[in-house]
């Protein structure tokens, strides 16, 4: 994996929750222990939301890559 795409609705649903004013993402390993990704809200101290919405719904590429992104090398 290279890079991961996150649907704006999921992303949303970290986003608002209360108190959330980043998101942070961590590296993981999925159940085909491949590379993604873990997001999860930030509040103001910086702490990360743990007891909140943790999203594990990205989309790895290879296989949702972007057809033409001057970013993948």
């Amino acid at each position: 994996t290279i890079a991961c795409r996150i649907d704006n609705s999921a992303y949303q649903e970290v986003m608002t929750q209360p108190g959330c004013v980043g998101v942070r993402t961590y590296f993981a390993l999925n159940a085909q222990s491949e590379l993604t990704i873990v997001a999860v809200g930030v509040d103001d101290n910086g702490d990360d939301m743990t007891n909140g919405v943790l999203l594990n719904r990205a989309y790895g590429c290879p296989a949702e890559c972007a057809t033409n992104s001057p970013l993948i090398v």
